[in-house]
């Protein structure tokens, strides 16, 4: 059995969403989603498991200016928005806890699992370790 399904995207520059291509999918099927922000209470229901990357903000702001072309202070002004968007999520979220799995991905050559947990895979409902 397939069916479609319509990734989307939002531009950095902005935040306008931006339609996908469509694809078929086999069913049942592993659909991976990266993103930031995807465990705020509205969405953490939606994923069977998730894994939260964890890395400081140097790191973060080094890779977006690497990445971007933006300024890689976090503090920059150009950064503010993003920085305490952060901020707000870590601290209302709590995304490494209510993940699955945390990695610390600060070398990325090198990501080290903190923290991992269980997962139930359907259809028998038995639960098996979750190693990212």
């Amino acid at each position: 059995m397939q069916e479609d399904f319509r990734g989307r995207r939002s531009s950095a520059g902005t935040d306008a969403l931006l339609g996908g291509p469509e694809l078929a999918i086999s069913v049942p099927s592993v659909i991976l989603i990266d993103g930031i922000f995807l465990h705020r209470p509205e969405l953490v229901q939606i994923w069977d498991a998730s894994v939260f990357l964890q890395v400081s903000f140097t790191t973060s702001f080094q890779r977006m200016a690497e990445r971007d072309g933006s300024d890689p202070l976090p503090e920059a002004a150009a950064n503010q928005r993003y920085l305490q968007g952060q901020l707000l999520y870590l601290a209302k979220c709590a995304p490494f806890f209510r993940a699955t799995a945390a990695v610390d991905n600060n070398d990325d050559a090198a990501p080290s699992i903190l923290r991992s947990g269980w997962i139930v895979q359907p259809p028998g409902g038995q639960q098996v370790p979750f190693n990212p």
